[in-house]
């Protein structure tokens, strides 16, 4: 069974998703623009992932995370290294943006 992502990178996922979808030259508004990422990832990495496994990483479910694989193709696709290598170059963004999150859920309480 393929590797998943341990549920403590859900915030890095969640930065991952919006610089992906910020960085992307495709609008992903239909089906066939689905498509044209396949071929994009594809073209940049070799690697073939299917319409439903990008659906599953732009669309999550809860509890539904995509396989380190996926993260690596996609990561590799617009840049980076590896799923690990967008993490460490995101890490200090992200930290700032879940403490703010944090701070502003304390004061919903």
């Amino acid at each position: 069974m393929p590797r998943g992502i341990s549920q403590s990178h859900e915030i890095y996922l969640s930065s991952f998703r919006e610089y992906l979808l910020n960085t992307l030259p495709i609008q992903l508004h239909k089906k066939s623009n689905y498509n044209d990422l396949i071929d994009f990832v594809y073209g940049k990495t070799n690697v073939m992932l299917s319409e439903s496994t990008l659906r599953r990483l732009l669309n999550p479910g809860k509890g539904i995370y995509p396989t380190l694989n996926t993260l690596n193709a996609v990561s590799q696709a617009i840049g980076f290294l590896s799923w690990e290598d967008f993490i460490q170059k995101k890490e200090k963004e992200v930290q700032f943006l879940y403490l703010e999150e944090t701070s502003r859920m304390e004061e919903i309480r």
